[in-house]
């Protein structure tokens, strides 16, 4: 075996002889990848696993480049890589974090989603990610090497949740008020000073690169549906009102007159107030 690549049974021989250390790594994954999954939590309680949970990954991270560089020096030959390598262990990291925020997200109270409560679920949102946000950059981004950049990834994994999950409300059948709910949020909350343009994070922002949180196509569409919405009340609004002035017009009794003497409705003052 010294020299190049095994044959088929020096594989099968060397992978039978070293199970058991993957079945150990396998089970550190699993230890590693569930303290990564509940940083927040243990951020504001005890650290200490989630610090050392990262030393692990950049320790393999390390051991992971040392390998490959020897494979590929001129001394390595065509030496195969040792079982289960690279683990790219640091990638991991990053998924784990994602499927935390995911998580994140859907522990948010999706009931009363409709109607009056969207405005309210989005705001349940918003102060949901920013309080991940403030522990994130207040407390985990002390805990990682600088070239994390730990909040930039917090902010892309909550950017591409929040993307997802307006892709998913845009999809229902909307009234005007849930429409005008989610375009506010969209145009206006997101990017103010009490979300993403918070000064203390548009050099975080910037780093992120964060696209559009809704395309430009399905904002058009929205707000398409928006104007509808409204001139469709506006109209059956006015087919109402014009029926309760034919009825006035059509009673037995005369109609009400101004101070001139004219005969009047009440139809000016009502729209005047609609107005």
């Amino acid at each position: 075996m010294a020299g190049s690549s095994l044959n088929s049974e020096d594989k099968e021989l060397v992978a039978k002889y070293f199970s058991g250390v993957g079945q150990l790594v396998d089970a550190l994954g699993k230890e590693l990848w569930a303290v990564v999954s509940s940083s927040l939590a243990l951020a504001r309680q005890n650290p200490t696993p989630f610090v050392s949970a990262v030393r692990i990954v950049e320790r393999e991270e390390a051991l992971d480049r040392a390998l490959l560089a020897e494979r590929g020096g001129a001394t390595g030959g065509s030496r195969p890589l040792p079982a289960g390598r690279p683990r790219c262990w640091r990638a991991c990291f990053f998924q784990v974090l994602e499927e935390a925020v995911s998580a994140r997200f859907r522990s948010v109270s999706y009931l009363h989603t409709r109607g009056p409560g969207l405005a309210g679920h989005l705001s349940a949102l918003q102060h949901a990610v920013m309080a991940d946000l403030a522990t994130v950059r207040h407390l985990l981004e002390h805990c990682v090497p600088p070239h994390y950049q730990l909040t930039a990834a917090y902010l892309r994994a909550s950017h591409r949740c929040l993307h997802a999950h307006l892709a998913q409300v845009s999809s229902w059948d909307l009234e005007s008020g849930e429409i005008f709910a989610v375009l506010n949020w969209v145009l206006h909350i997101y990017n103010s000073q009490d979300m993403m343009g918070h000064p203390e994070l548009i050099t975080e922002t910037e780093r992120a690169e964060l696209g559009p949180l809704i395309s430009t196509e399905g904002l058009e569409q929205l707000q398409s549906k928006y104007v509808q919405s409204v001139r469709k009340s506006v109209s059956e609004w006015m087919h109402k009102a014009l029926q309760v002035e034919l009825q006035d017009w059509q009673r037995d009794q005369e109609p009400d007159t101004d101070h001139e003497g004219f005969y009047q409705t009440s139809l000016p003052t009502i729209i005047t107030q609609a107005g």
